[in-house]
């Protein structure tokens, strides 16, 4: 599985509105809908997984890591950079 979409599986609603917000990208999905919006990130180009791992408070980057394969241990920046 790349790594964005493992983000995007494990992200939960509240960090895929922050993520769509930050990103400009509020206007063009329905911000009610899960789906939606992870589908709408999917398609970004902007939404690289460098900036999406930015919005991931240190649980959901733990998450991606147990689901990439990663060791979870350590502090955030640790575990971005070992994604």
């Amino acid at each position: 599985m790349k790594l964005k979409h493992a983000i995007l599986d494990v992200t939960d609603r509240d960090v895929l509105r922050r993520a769509i917000t930050q990103l400009g990208l509020a206007d063009s999905v329905d911000m009610r809908r899960t789906e939606a919006m992870r589908t709408r990130l999917s398609r970004a180009h902007r939404a690289s997984p460098e900036v999406l791992t930015r919005t991931l408070p240190v649980a959901l980057v733990r998450r991606v890591c147990d689901v990439r394969g990663v060791s979870a241990t350590g502090r955030k920046a640790a575990l971005v950079a070992a994604l």
